[in-house]
């Protein structure tokens, strides 16, 4: 397991340390805020999986934007599995001078439990050092040490890194020193391997080098799909195949599981009028993610095992392996069988051929009998719903007959809406709004209204007009916004003082009166704000529908109203209806995401925004008025 994920760490704020030729438009090299001048990283594993990592790190600063990112440089580690050793760190001024980072600019941020016990939730260790007299054309020189005297699984090692090719290296060396006898498989694409080197007897050698002083940035957003062999990577594995990683993790956690007396009472108390199995995991699921807050490390160094549950019970807080073990322990206890499986709850879709720990970093449920994933870290998603993280991925399962998948998104993310307002003479405007949603958007859309204090809720309509800079009052009534639904409404009245200016002829366009989460216009500032898509992307389906009616004022004409507009493509459909009926306007439109889901080509996102770009001008169509 990759302890630190090294390069990332010291690349995790590189975004904000480079402009971005994407700005001007154009493909050259970006300038930079700094660069990594040497990166040498010396692996050192023993037999049963004990690891020690060194790294020797100089970093220039070319720009002032990266001094105080650089200054304060943070090292992570878990206290009760690795030691962390800062072996050499000091600045290197421009002219040749060191000036060394004394002891007292170490910073600990430790978590520990009361009078120095264990930490139930966490135990992640943070060091921050800070570097002297740092300036624009210094660098920044560490050398530090993370010994790891407990592998994460007993006997076992892995490692995956990737450097980002947007960003300058001058000098990057790893190096692989272990067992001969040792059962390493190891990988790498975009470094260069070199020659054979004399190791230690009984030991073997593995050493890369690369490079990228130039680095070149493309116009446009970046991938927001991980692909392991996107970038430059190094991989090393003791594992045999993914089935193995599962096999180790459920080894160590599943006996946490167990069915104890308290854990049958609660079963028993949560099921009680349930008959079918299929009610009784409802009711055991929906009990887990409600009543369980989130805290601690998930999957990662030093968080294999999940807690005791009478200490998850107690204090009503786990992390994803607590509410795997205590979900699992409940069905047990009442006859149904499950298990935990270990996913990726990122933006990673394929975890290779080399089978690495790290990969993976989230604990669910499989219910065979069912054929159905749980997620009880879920808080706000109804039964048989997974987050969108953890959809369509890879599954590691200690049992061969689980799916080797977890299932696409349905798609059936729905918005409503409909609108009624008249216009005054004076601009005024008087209405309301009814929104209907299914899906995420029920989900998320309930989510947020019941985070706000009643307060602020009964001036949501008020403080949103006035966002626009609008003069208005009115009031929203909604479904209850307590429990798991993937259905909810809302309606909203109001009366705003002014509307818009009505000259004697002018135009006006229709849209949205108040906020919702999928109204039309929001499928085509997403898909168009990027610019030209160049990678591939996680997408959803759905359909958003909106209806108007706008009842104008006696003493106005309307001299032209949109012409419909249709567009219909493999993968978006798009209509739009206009009617006049003496002073009401009536309009819909209905726009249909047809994405094939979880993952959407170039060519796919490009046939969209060709499409959208159709349903932008139907937008901006205005209707003509003037005064009689």
């Amino acid at each position: 397991m990759n302890i630190a994920k090294k390069a990332s760490s010291i690349l995790g704020f590189s975004t904000a340390l480079l402009i971005s030729a994407a700005a001007q438009g154009q493909s050259k090299e970006p300038e930079h805020f700094s660069r990594v001048e040497k990166l040498h990283r010396q692996h050192e594993i023993q037999l049963d999986g004990r690891e020690r990592t060194t790294d020797l790190l100089v970093m220039r600063v070319l720009r002032k934007e990266a001094v105080d990112e650089l200054k304060s440089y943070r090292l992570s580690h878990s206290a009760s599995v690795q030691k962390l050793e800062v072996l050499e760190a000091y600045t290197l001024k421009a002219n040749g001078k060191r000036v060394p980072v004394p002891k007292n600019n170490y910073q600990l941020n430790t978590n520990s439990g009361q009078a120095r016990q264990n930490p139930m939730f966490s135990d992640w260790r943070t060091v921050t050092l800070v570097f002297p007299d740092l300036a624009v054309g210094d660098a920044i020189v560490l050398r530090h040490r993370i010994s790891t005297l407990e592998p994460l699984f007993p006997g076992k090692v892995s490692t995956f890194d990737s450097f980002a090719q947007r960003y300058p290296y001058d000098d990057v060396r790893i190096s692989v020193d272990y067992p001969a006898n040792m059962n390493l498989a190891l990988q790498s694409k975009g470094l260069q391997e070199q020659a054979a080197a004399p190791a230690a007897k009984g030991r073997m050698l593995r050493q890369w080098q690369w490079q990228n002083p130039k680095p070149v940035i493309e116009e446009g957003h970046g991938p927001t799909i991980w692909r392991l062999d996107a970038e430059p990577f190094y991989a090393f594995s003791s594992f045999r195949d993914h089935r193995e990683i599962a096999q180790s993790y459920v080894a160590r956690a599943e006996p946490r599981a167990a069915v104890t007396p308290r854990v049958r009472e609660l079963a028993q108390q949560i099921s009680a009028g349930r008959s079918s199995p299929r009610e009784k995991v409802q009711a055991s699921y929906e009990w887990v993610s409600q009543n369980l807050s989130y805290g601690g490390n998930c999957v990662g160094i030093g968080a294999v095992v999940p807690r005791e549950l009478n200490q998850v019970l107690d204090n009503r807080m786990g992390d994803c392996k607590d509410h795997a073990t205590l979900l699992q322990a409940l069905l047990a206890a009442q006859g149904i069988e499950s298990r935990q499986v270990l996913v990726n709850a990122g933006n990673l879709f394929d975890l290779g051929s080399l089978p690495v720990a790290s990969l993976v970093n989230h604990a669910i449920n499989y219910v065979p009998s069912l054929d159905l994933f749980l997620d009880a870290t879920a808080k706000e998603l109804p039964f048989a719903r997974l987050p969108l993280q953890v959809q369509d991925k890879p599954v590691l399962s200690a049992d061969a007959s689980t799916p080797a998948r977890t299932p696409k998104d349905p798609g059936d993310h729905v918005q409503r809406m409909w609108t009624r307002y008249q216009l005054g003479a004076d601009g005024s405007a008087r209405g309301s709004a009814r929104v209907e949603l299914e899906g995420r958007h029920a989900q998320g859309n309930r989510a947020y209204l019941r985070s706000l204090p009643r307060e602020q809720r009964e001036r949501l309509v008020k403080a949103s007009f006035e966002a626009s800079q609008l003069q208005a009052e009115g009031s929203l009534r909604s479904d209850t916004l307590e429990g798991l639904s993937d259905r909810f409404h809302y309606e909203v009245d109001f009366q705003i003082e002014r509307l818009r200016a009505l000259g004697a002829n002018g135009g006006m366009g229709v849209g949205p009166m108040f906020g919702s989460p999928a109204p039309v216009h929001s499928f085509v500032q997403s898909a168009l704000a990027g610019g030209k898509e160049r990678h591939e992307a996680a997408c959803l389906s759905g359909r958003s529908e909106e209806f108007y009616e706008i009842e104008l004022p006696e003493g106005f004409s309307v001299l032209s109203v949109p012409e419909a507009k249709r567009v219909d493509t493999p993968y978006l459909r798009y209509e739009s209806q206009y009617k006049l009926e003496g002073r009401k306007l009536s309009v819909t439109r209905q726009l249909q995401d047809l994405s094939p889901g979880t993952i959407c080509s170039v060519q796919v996102l490009q046939s969209q925004q060709d499409a959208l770009r159709a349903v932008l001008e139907d937008l901006q169509q205005q209707v003509l008025y003037k005064r009689v």
